[in-house]
């Protein structure tokens, strides 16, 4: 019985004592510009009210003050930042003005009836008063702007030249890709209609005579890319009666002068390549002239005609 006695006075005393503190601090708190802002920010519910009575606080020669109002219209966090200003303003204004308050503090604190956890929490209190104080001064970090270029520091002249470089390079690559691409474009054409045969399997057989013939009528009738075409078939045909090389109706026309440059019954002056790269570039390029390539075919077509012969006789 005199234990719990003994123990609920001790309760009793430290209850008293953190009253006691609590009124001090409250007392410390009232009075002075930043005093009666404080309490007045206190009550208020929105970041709104805060607003309007931060902008209509008379609060004179504090330049960090002035500065968080300013910044308060385009940043919102900036309300609360100045209102714990004000707060941590406050406590400093009470305790310069009521210096007797600082004695009874430390009286409160060492009695024996605060305890521990007094302690702790005046600290915790302090350090994050301190805290506090160094987020408000601590200066903010630079905010990017969108689109106004790049930061190039101290580079200077440096940095764009840089950077016009690197820009170079890159439209380099692009154009060496895009000529690379069209040549692979060209390359896979070209050799996907070289692969094709002379002659589609459902055309009918035709002699030589049939063929020169075919190619006349066709330039009369102004197909010339046509009569280009019987005037090459002419060719090969020729190379066969004369036992050159046989006329192979489903190999291309590079597959024919293969197999003519390699016979060794081809006479020497027989030229028989640029006639074929003629017939590539009429025929699967579609590459006209008109009359002009007729006639250069009807010129092949005499010469390889007389060459054979006379290798003949």
């Amino acid at each position: 019985m005199k234990h719990w006695r003994k123990t609920s006075g001790v309760r009793i005393g430290r209850v008293a004592l953190i009253c006691s503190f609590a009124l001090t601090l409250a007392g410390m708190a009232a009075g002075g510009q930043y005093g009666d802002l404080d309490a007045k920010l206190k009550v208020a519910a929105t970041s709104q009210e805060k607003l309007k009575i931060l902008e209509n606080a008379n609060i004179q020669n504090d330049d960090q003050f002035d500065g968080l109002v300013d910044r308060m219209e385009r940043d919102p966090s900036a309300v609360d930042q100045a209102a714990d200003y004000v707060d941590l303003k406050a406590m400093a204004e009470s305790v310069h003005n009521q210096p007797d308050q600082t004695g009874r503090i430390k009286m409160i604190k060492s009695s024996p009836l605060y305890g521990d956890e007094g302690k702790r929490e005046s600290a915790n209190w302090l350090r994050g008063a301190v805290q506090r104080l160094q987020k408000l001064l601590q200066p903010k970090p630079r905010t990017h702007i969108p689109n106004s270029g790049p930061d190039l520091g101290d580079w200077g002249a440096l940095g764009v030249f840089f950077i016009r470089f690197v820009w170079f390079l890159l439209g380099a690559a692009v154009l060496a890709f895009i000529i690379y691409a069209i040549r692979l474009i060209q390359f896979s054409k070209l050799k996907k209609r070289r692969a094709k045969a002379v002659l589609e399997d459902d055309e009918p057989e035709r002699t030589l005579d049939e063929w020169l013939e075919l190619a006349n009528r066709l330039e009369m009738e102004g197909r010339y890319r046509e009569a280009v075409r019987a005037l090459y078939l002419s060719c090969l045909l020729k190379f066969d009666e004369r036992n050159i090389a046989r006329f192979v109706r489903s190999q291309t026309n590079w597959e024919h002068l293969a197999r003519i440059d390699a016979s060794p019954r081809k006479p020497t002056s027989v030229d028989f390549r640029s006639p074929t790269q003629a017939f590539d570039r009429i025929w699967y390029g579609h590459k006209i002239r008109g009359s002009a390539d007729v006639d250069d075919f009807r010129g092949w077509y005499s010469q390889i005609s007389l060459a054979l012969l006379e290798r003949a006789a």
